[in-house]
Parts: structure tokens; sequence; C-alpha cells
């Protein structure tokens, strides 16, 4: 799940740890976002705060990353349930939750940024588009 900076120099991708059991998806583990800079010989661990990350999307300016954040199906849990949407501070590592409790089968539809970096916007459920600022306006 790359997704490359606004201006082209970062590419933030998540990551899992592997896992020695080959009855166990790889999926299973606990998500790490990781940044590639590409003046940088390494990535570098931003974040591992958010277990079930599975897209990242660039806010337009650069300054913040989108994170969908989904709980897995694992063996005797039943399908995916809910998804969470946070914001992660490339700077600092630090996640905070924008919403919470998406309906996890049309979560995978949204979201979207708007082009001023101000809104978001996501499928909740069949027919239901939210629209949220980010500080947190619906």
């Amino acid at each position: 799940s790359p997704a490359w900076s606004p201006n082209g120099d970062d590419v933030a991708f998540i990551g899992r740890p592997m896992v020695d059991d080959a009855r166990t998806s790889p999926l299973a583990g606990p998500a790490q976002i990781w940044l590639w800079s590409a003046d940088d010989a390494a990535p570098r661990l931003l974040s591992a705060a958010a277990p079930g990350a599975n897209r990242l999307l660039w806010a337009p300016d650069g300054t913040s990353l989108l994170v969908l954040s989904r709980e897995r199906s694992l063996p005797g849990r039943g399908g995916v349930s809910a998804a969470s949407i946070l914001l992660l501070d490339p700077e600092t590592g630090r996640v905070r939750p924008l919403a919470e409790g998406i309906a996890a089968a049309t979560s995978s539809w949204a979201p979207a940024w708007s082009p001023d970096g101000t809104w978001l916007a996501w499928v909740d459920s069949p027919g239901d588009v939210v629209l949220r600022s980010v500080a947190g306006t619906e």
C-alpha cells in the first residue's frame, strides 16, 4: 500500500512483521507505517499505532497521512466488522482518530481528501457519504 507524497520526495507504506506459521495470514500481524525519503538510505518507522492499517493517503499539502484501518478477519472471528480513519503526523508519528466505527464493507471505496486538504469524504454505508472537516465538523 505505497503512497507517494504530493511533492514526490517520500513514499509511505505499510509493513508487517514476517509470520513464521504457514497457517497464519501474513496480514494478521500488526501493521507498521514506514516512510522512505529519496535522501535517506533506509526507511524510517513512523508509527505502529494503527494495527489494522491497510490504506494510506497523503494530505494534499503533504503535512499528514490519512490511514484507513480495518479489523482483520481472523480464524474464529468471522468477517471484518468495522473501520477507522486516522490522521498521522509524519514528523512526530502521532496518530489521532478522525472517525471510528465506519462500516468496513463500504470503507474501501473511500476516504478521499478535498483538494484544499480541509475536508474528508467517505462512504459509511450504501447510500451514505460522510463529509467531515479535519477539525471534526460533519
